[in-house]
């Protein structure tokens, strides 16, 4: 069990012991601390951790060193000093004072009054050891190049350079995974607390795809301990609830907007906006995860709704046609029809059940009329019919 005090100094304010609500139950009933720490890599013995910035700093630290020693080096080379003897006959004041032309010698001028102080240029493999250090550190934090968007020769390809972006982000998806990973024990925990706090009801809206909403009423009713009683004469001890509930964090896509173009590209040249194929390219979308994929797939159930109700009205439109032309024998609207590639449908006494009333009324009273007026009035309707503005 898990108990809770609150204390001031020596004066005890709360304790869930004393507590008859929560003496023999615990403060929560799960048992478990209220806290749950987010480490990425854990040290034994202790609930804190370390993470990235831990491994990076000693890098990072040599780094700034050989730094500071190289350019205090370079100084050197460039700023030269000098040995001077006390008994020298140079005068220094002047010989320092580069605004000064002449310089004032006494005695005799040689090396033995005055000499330059030699300092040595730093060997290549310090240089190496430098070069050597920053790449590690760059391995260590994925903070290589393509990451920071340059590139080396070779690559210029913008579908390429977003894989390789995508591909450096591998280190911070890692860290991020131990959040997601203390992120679910939250969630878990959550619902623990709602199996013991949840007495009220609550009313929550649900969002569902294509943007469908719903509202339900939700408490603890269901999770609560339950069977417990007399069954045939037997006492039955009570059970707790267990459902298989899996939480999986979501966040975000992490694609740029230049993969992003190119899976709108990739898409469009695998055919999966031709409403033809609405079926199965939204079978096809619902599997796959990217930002905006509910827009996709409402635009294309759109498309694939529109296809159908376009086809059935071709449809129709040709068995009018092949009516007309059986009662008065003029083949010319087939033809115009057979032009604009809408295929003439054999008459059957049935109409299609998707059709609007409207237009079978309509059909009908064309065909009536064209079956009992004369030769010329059905001509007369058939071109009607074939105008643009029908």
């Amino acid at each position: 069990m898990l108990h809770y005090v609150k204390y001031v100094n020596d004066t005890v304010l709360y304790a869930s012991e004393n507590d008859p609500a929560c003496a023999e139950r615990g403060f929560y009933d799960d048992g478990d601390y209220p806290v749950i720490f987010d480490v990425l890599f854990r040290e034994k013995g202790t609930p804190a951790g370390f993470g990235y910035i831990d491994i990076m700093r000693d890098p990072q630290m040599y780094i700034d060193k050989m730094d500071s020693a190289f350019l205090k080096s370079a100084v050197n080379l460039s700023k030269p000093r000098w040995w001077v003897k006390d008994s020298g006959s140079v005068n220094e004041e002047e010989y320092a004072d580069m605004s000064k032309e002449f310089v004032h010698v006494a005695g005799s001028l040689d090396d033995t009054g005055i000499r330059q102080i030699e300092t040595r240029e730093i060997p290549q493999t310090y240089l190496k050891i430098k070069t050597d250090k920053i790449d590690e550190l760059k391995e260590t934090s994925g903070n290589r190049d393509f990451s920071q968007g340059t590139t080396t020769s070779g690559v210029t390809a913008a579908s390429a350079i977003a894989a390789l972006q995508e591909a450096g982000s591998k280190t911070s998806r890692d860290m991020i995974k131990s959040s997601y990973r203390t992120f679910k024990q939250i969630c878990y925990m959550v619902i623990e607390r709602i199996r013991q706090f949840y007495d009220a009801p609550r009313c929550f809206r649900i969002d569902g795809p294509n943007n469908q909403q719903q509202f339900v009423t939700f408490d603890n009713d269901a999770l609560q301990m339950q069977g417990d009683g007399m069954e045939f004469g037997v006492e039955i001890a009570g059970r707790m609830p267990v459902f298989d509930i899996m939480v999986r964090p979501q966040k975000a896509s992490p694609f740029s907007k230049i993969a992003q173009n190119e899976l709108a590209k990739e898409l469009y040249g695998m055919g999966v906006f031709n409403p033809e194929y609405a079926d199965q390219a939204y079978a096809c979308i619902d599997m796959m995860d990217f930002e905006g994929k509910d827009t996709v797939m409402q635009r294309i159930q759109e498309n694939g709704m529109m296809y159908q109700q376009i086809q059935q009205l071709q449809a129709s439109m040709a068995q009018m046609a092949q009516l007309i032309a059986d009662s008065t024998g003029d083949t010319r609207i087939l033809d115009a029809l057979g032009t604009q590639g809408i295929q003439a449908a054999p008459v059957t006494p049935q109409m299609p059940e998707s059709t609007d009333t409207l237009e079978r009324n309509a059909i009908g009273e064309v065909t009536k009329k064209a079956e009992n007026s004369q030769a010329g009035k059905a001509r007369t309707k058939a071109a009607q019919i074939a105008s643009p503005k029908v």
